[in-house]
């Protein structure tokens, strides 16, 4: 990791005053994947329950909060441990950012291309990086 970095272990208060909900295609497919809300402006999502109306974007999952984090954020450095299976399995489509994963377990639906560097490493293959993982676990 680059000198410097900040590493957010907080990530419902790092977004609450730090990312702003983006108007793009992913941020879409993770409101809704996730929380089941949708985008209404970059403060503000439509929740589960309609009759609420408009809510502040505070009110999503740490999950969403913290994926939403990565993407807009690239220079900072945000931990996973609050993440589950509905999180992860988007972190292969970001495609600039850093986390931290104390605990890795690994979730993949995609193409193989990426450009992780673990461990002084660069992998631009997802399927070597997961084989490598693999192999220290066991070890």
């Amino acid at each position: 990791m680059p000198k410097g970095t900040r590493i957010v272990r907080d990530n419902d208060t790092y977004f609450n005053y730090n990312t702003l909900l983006q108007d793009n295609a992913l941020t879409r497919e993770i409101l809704f994947t996730i929380d089941r809300a949708k985008y209404v402006s970059e403060l503000t999502v439509l929740g589960r329950t309609k009759e609420l109306g408009n809510l502040n974007k505070q009110v999503l999952s740490t999950g969403t909060k913290t994926i939403l984090n990565i993407l807009s954020n690239p220079s900072d450095c945000f931990d996973l441990s609050e993440c589950g299976d509905n999180v992860l399995k988007f972190l292969p489509r970001v495609t600039d950012g850093s986390v931290i994963w104390d605990v890795p377990c690994l979730v993949y639906c995609g193409k193989p291309d990426c450009n992780i560097e673990y461990r002084g490493k660069i992998y631009k293959d997802f399927y070597e990086f997961l084989c490598t993982v693999e192999k220290e676990e066991r070890a």
